[in-house]
């Protein structure tokens, strides 16, 4: 049986940020990134389209994404943020995050 690398899409409306998660990504050898999003339209395009295992996504997207269709969608949600504002981290929890991470500071945590 071959191991796959867990397959990731990342998500932004920043695009500096867009960036650099995508850059660090493909230095990731444990991650395979199928796509990038700057909207979340794209966003749910992307997870339709590859079924990815898990989501980054930066929190200017997360009141555009719809909790219900989130949690049977079957991806783990990694919300990315450079701080802990507790409007991020309660939107978090609405729609089920598997982790929390903030960037640029605990990117290895990836």
């Amino acid at each position: 049986m071959v191991d796959r690398s867990p397959a990731v899409v990342v998500a932004s409306d920043d695009p500096l940020l867009l960036e650099e998660l995508v850059r660090h990504l493909e230095d990731v050898p444990r991650w395979s990134l199928v796509g990038s999003a700057r909207t979340a339209p794209d966003l749910r395009d992307l997870v339709a389209m590859h079924r990815p295992d898990a989501a980054l996504v930066s929190p200017g997207l997360l009141d555009l994404l719809d909790a219900g269709n989130w949690a049977t969608s079957g991806v783990r949600l990694v919300v990315v943020a450079p701080d802990e504002k507790p409007h991020v981290l309660r939107r978090s929890l609405d729609l089920g995050a598997s982790a929390f991470v903030l960037w640029p500071g605990e990117r290895t945590l990836l």
